[in-house]
């Protein structure tokens, strides 16, 4: 399996969404609540990366995501390299 840089994708993702919205810096250590993204396009980010990298995030490790690094750990995890 390629490694895939998902902090990039993240952010790639992120500003599409986002259209037009000034977000700040996106790191690993970035908090979800510190971004300005509201819950929706969360969501809306999510399902594009777990559509582009195939995999599924349980619901109950997505209520449990903090960071972006959170959000890295988990795909890693679902694609089987954590």
């Amino acid at each position: 399996m390629s490694e895939v840089d998902i902090l990039s994708m993240f952010n790639t993702i992120a500003r599409q969404v986002e259209k037009g919205k000034d977000l700040p810096t996106i790191t690993r250590e970035s908090k979800i609540t510190a971004l300005g993204i509201d819950s929706v396009s969360m969501m809306e980010i999510i399902g594009v990366m777990e559509d582009e990298l195939d995999v599924s995030i349980p619901d109950e490790k997505l209520a449990r995501l903090q960071t972006v690094g959170d959000i890295e750990t988990v795909i890693r995890e679902q694609r089987g390299n954590a």
